[in-house]
């Protein structure tokens, strides 16, 4: 938020500042607050004095389920940030829009804030970057001369929009202990695959074994008594 500067608490300073963009990574951020959600989706609330009722009509309605409104007699007029989950693949999102410096009537307030988000998830994609039991890496035991690999059992997609930056990390979680056998068996979790675009993680997927891999040996202990993942050129 390099474009704002909060002069007050209240917003009613000629100092403050912000822009449009600001405002809607501040609303992001506090939809990700624990129990934001839960305050903001009601369309009033009672307090000690009696109901208070909300400014946005959209609440409720198309998906939106949280909004933050200043309605005030600075030049910043009427400020609306709203958010709303939308579908997207069969995925659920999380899509924020902003708006400000907007006109003093608040007619049409609820028809503008759908199509914000209409027009928002009209560019979103669902893409699949993964395929159904491909390698993500190959499991290593010192013991042992084979490398069965860590597959993932169902399609990774993510959702976001052309040119968007995907990272990809495969983190071990492999059960030290040895299961039926002795031995980890096929389909033991052995890392978990985590998709993250620049707003952070987006999913997080088990990468399974694809077969049976036999414990140490009575007595092994040099160098170690767990297998190490190696990634593979397809993760």
């Amino acid at each position: 938020m390099r474009r704002t500067h909060y002069a007050d608490a209240s917003g009613l300073s000629p100092g403050s500042r912000s822009t449009a963009v600001d405002q809607a990574i501040l609303g992001a951020y506090a939809m990700s607050v624990p129990g934001m959600i839960s305050i903001v989706d009601h369309p009033s609330v009672r307090f000690p004095t009696g109901w208070w009722g909300g400014y946005n009509p959209a609440l409720g309605q198309d998906g939106v389920i949280g909004s933050q409104v200043r309605a005030s007699q600075t030049p910043a007029q009427i400020c609306l940030v709203t958010a709303a989950r939308r579908s997207v693949g069969g995925h659920t999102v999380l899509v924020v829009s902003s708006r400000s410096a907007s006109p003093r009537a608040w007619n049409g307030r609820r028809t503008s804030t759908c199509n914000f988000f209409n027009a928002a998830t009209s560019d979103l994609r669902s893409q699949a970057i993964l395929r159904s039991y491909q390698p993500v890496a190959r499991v290593v035991a010192a013991w042992s001369r084979e490398r069965p690999t860590a597959v993932v059992t169902v399609p990774v997609t993510v959702v976001g929009w052309n040119g968007l930056v995907v990272d990809t990390a495969v983190v071990a979680s492999i059960n030290p202990k040895p299961g039926v056998g002795p031995g980890w068996r096929s389909g033991s979790t052995m890392a978990n695959v985590e998709v993250s675009t620049p707003a952070g993680v987006q999913s997080v997927t088990p990468a399974k074994l694809s077969r049976f891999l036999r414990s140490a040996p009575r007595g092994w202990t040099p160098p170690a008594a767990s297998p190490t993942l190696a990634s593979t050129s397809g993760s």
